[in-house]
C-alpha cells in the first residue's frame, strides 16, 4: 500500500498517546501511538494483514518475510547460503527498542534498535555473504543520519559496523559471510551517527 492511498479520517491526542482513524481503497483501521524520546511511535495495528509475529525461533533454512517484533518494529530475515544441519536455529530470539540511556536523547547515546538470540546446532554453521536484514521503524528516521549494524558475541567473530540503507523509513542490511557457533550468545545493535 502507498503513503499517497491512505486517508486518515480521525486523530485524537491525550497527552503523549494517540489514536489515528484512516482507510484506504481496499481496507482501513486504527493504530495506536506513543510519544517516546521525542518522537510518535506505532504501537499497534500494522497496516499489513500478511505480517505475522515472531515466534522466538529463526532457522537457518528458512526466509522470513517482515514480522511483527516488540516495540512495533517489524523485522525481516533471509539468511545466505549455508552449510546449517536441517535443526540448526537461532533459538530465544528477541527483539527491543533503545532504553532512554542508549538512545539519541541522551549525549553519547545513539541506540535505534537491539537484537539478540542463542545459536542451536550440532555443529558450527557457515553462512556465505548475503544475509539481508531489514528492519522497519515504529517512528520515523532521521534521513540525514548514517545508520550501521554490529553483531557480536562471546566466542564469535563480530561482524560490522555495516552501513544500512534508508529506504521507506527501512533500513536493509546485507551481512558479510560469517560462522554460527553453537552456544553462542549473538547480540546486534543499529546506531545512528
Amino acid at each position: 500500500m502507498s503513503s499517497a492511498s491512505v486517508a486518515f479520517d480521525r486523530i485524537e491526542v491525550r497527552d503523549d498517546a494517540a489514536i489515528v482513524w484512516w482507510h484506504s481503497d481496499t481496507f482501513g483501521g486504527s493504530n495506536s501511538l506513543e510519544k517516546r524520546f521525542g518522537r510518535w511511535w506505532l504501537l499497534s495495528g500494522i497496516s499489513d494483514p500478511c505480517i505475522s509475529a515472531w515466534d522466538g525461533t529463526i532457522s537457518f533454512g528458512k526466509q522470513y518475510p517482515l514480522r511483527a517484533a516488540n516495540d512495533g518494529y517489524v523485522v525481516g530475515l533471509q539468511f545466505g547460503a549455508n552449510d546449517a544441519p536441517s535443526d540448526a536455529a537461532i533459538e530465544s530470539f528477541m527483539t527491543r527498542a533503545p532504553t532512554l540511556a542508549e538512545s539519541w536523547v541522551t549525549p553519547g547515546g545513539n541506540g535505534y534498535f537491539f537484537f539478540s538470540g542463542t545459536v542451536q546446532s550440532t555443529r558450527p554453521v557457515r553462512v556465505r555473504a548475503g544475509t539481508a536484514i531489514e528492519i522497519q521503524f515504529p517512528f520515523v528516521l532521521d534521513t540525514s543520519l548514517r545508520y550501521s549494524l554490529t553483531i557480536g558475541g562471546a566466542g564469535f567473530m563480530s561482524i560490522g559496523p555495516i552501513d544500512g540503507t534508508l529506504a521507506d523509513n527501512r533500513l536493509h542490511f546485507v551481512l558479510p559471510a560469517f560462522v554460527a557457533t553453537p552456544g553462542v550468545d549473538l547480540m546486534g545493535e543499529i546506531d545512528g551517527d
